[in-house]
């Protein structure tokens, strides 16, 4: 039996929250990488920058977190993540990332739901947004 549109959980109720810890930066960066700005806090100052900075697939995978929570088993049938990385993230800032629907359609396979996805910093700067979709059966 194929969900209606109507049957769909709101995905603004779903919300993940991640500290961003160096140690695991360094997961995410190839470590024992050197002379780069993700893996080398002296590095990264050196050129400019704040502090070391995480990677985008970081940011990308607490977003791919967020879908597999929200939409489970169906996420891995072919559910689509687009996403562009909007700002730096540093050790220590505290991210959310949360969504919103923006269009359900009935399909064959079941409800194609797309929904905004984004990672915000503590300030509500979105560090990464995107768009995703999944079928949902």
């Amino acid at each position: 039996m194929t969900p209606k549109a109507s049957a769909i959980r709101d995905p603004s109720a779903l919300v993940v929250s991640k500290e961003v810890i160096f140690d695991k930066m360094l997961v995410f960066s190839g470590y024992p990488e050197t002379n780069s700005v993700h893996t080398d806090r002296a590095f990264a100052r050196a050129r400019g920058l704040p502090d070391a900075v995480a990677q985008g697939l970081q940011t990308y995978a607490y977003m791919c977190e967020w879908l597999v929570e929200y939409f489970g088993a169906d996420w891995f049938q072919g559910g689509r993540l687009s996403t562009a990385f909007l700002a730096i993230v540093l050790p220590g800032d505290l991210l959310q990332v949360k969504a919103e629907l923006t269009e359900t359609r009935e399909v064959a396979e079941g409800t194609e739901v797309t929904v905004n996805v984004w990672c915000e910093n503590a300030r509500a700067d979105k560090v990464a947004a995107g768009v995703a979709t999944a079928i949902v059966r």
